[in-house]
């Protein structure tokens, strides 16, 4: 990656973030690299309680799915912003995760210096020189440089203050810059058909446990007002409802529903784990006889549930002033 971007975008964090350039990929220490271990699976170590799910090999291939699955959702565009190439000179993702977004976003539009933050190093970003990674937390520190755009995907279950994010990207935000936030509700269903499922429950037990963990897994439900109390106007939101089988006859959400219930068979596990077993104290054989039912609901087409994805797109005029 590119060394001096790097050594930019080290200076506009607080000194206990770290790059993940090959520069500096020796003062991270080693644990951070490593992680730590609960119960067989593997979890980010640098501020370990914040996230619940684990940093291995399974849940990035589940989010290597979604990531294909909001492509799909999206019509194959990465965001909805209407972004103008010749004027996208910095961009912020919040949450880099798997990379996939921001190695993408970044060969999309070669001019703009697109910087990451997350509580996991990445593994593999090398050959995208307008990208660098910083290993922080986006609710304790905040990058001092102004963006043309801010990103951030699938922060549910890791935000402590809706509000003070929102704010810090309103004032993190060039004039005439955009801010998308793409998130996911707890799953649903309209008709019933999943009255009395173990889907059902293990999605109301979820949400609870994550109550109690002082996260919200219904987080996107706040955006709006957070963004309208941070001095955001025209807020724009779009919806869509995402199959989590193959249910539906339509063909796009046919191929949508066999990839959101292939990323859900994989990563089940490692997103109820913590939750569950540690929030909950939910017993050993409970906790799989529970899984074990999701795992049959997940491949019934006689439940209709599906997730909803929430996209809030805004844009600050340079007209609006800030407070």
């Amino acid at each position: 990656m590119s060394s001096s971007m790097t050594d930019e975008s080290r200076s506009l964090f607080e000194d206990e973030g770290y790059s993940s350039d090959d520069s500096t990929a020796s003062t991270i220490p080693p644990s951070i690299w490593i992680g730590e271990d609960f119960q067989g699976r593997r979890y980010h170590a640098f501020h370990a309680e914040k996230y619940p799910f684990p940093d291995d090999e399974d849940e990035w291939a589940r989010l290597k799915i979604l990531h294909d699955v909001w492509l799909a959702a999206l019509q194959g565009s990465h965001v909805l912003a209407p972004l103008i190439d010749s004027q996208l000179l910095a961009v912020l993702d919040i949450g880099f995760g798997t990379g996939d977004w921001a190695i993408n976003f970044a060969q999309q539009y070669p001019n703009a210096l697109v910087t990451g933050i997350d509580l996991s190093p990445p593994r593999f970003i090398w050959g995208t020189p307008n990208l660098d990674i910083v290993i922080s937390d986006f609710d304790d520190r905040w990058p001092r440089q102004k963006y043309d755009f801010i990103h951030s995907r699938m922060l549910a279950g890791s935000i402590r203050d809706v509000d003070d994010l929102v704010r810090n990207c309103f004032h993190g935000l060039n004039p005439d810059g955009f801010i998308e936030m793409q998130d996911t509700l707890p799953f649903a269903c309209d008709d019933g058909s999943w009255t009395g499922s173990s889907l059902e429950d293990w999605n109301s037990l979820m949400q609870s446990a994550a109550r109690q963990r002082g996260t919200d897994l219904a987080i996107a439900l706040r955006y709006e007002s957070a963004m309208k109390s941070a001095g955001f106007q025209d807020v724009s939101l779009h919806i869509r409802k995402l199959p989590v089988n193959t249910w539906p006859k339509d063909s796009a959400f046919h191929w949508i529903g066999k990839r959101l219930k292939r990323s859900m068979l994989i990563g089940l596990s490692g997103m109820s784990l913590k939750l569950l077993r540690q929030e909950l104290n939910m017993r050993e054989d409970e906790y799989q006889v529970l899984l074990a039912g999701v795992r049959k609901d997940l491949c019934d087409h006689k439940i209709h549930a599906y997730l909803p994805m929430f996209v809030q797109l805004l844009n600050i005029c340079k007209s609006l002033t800030r407070s």
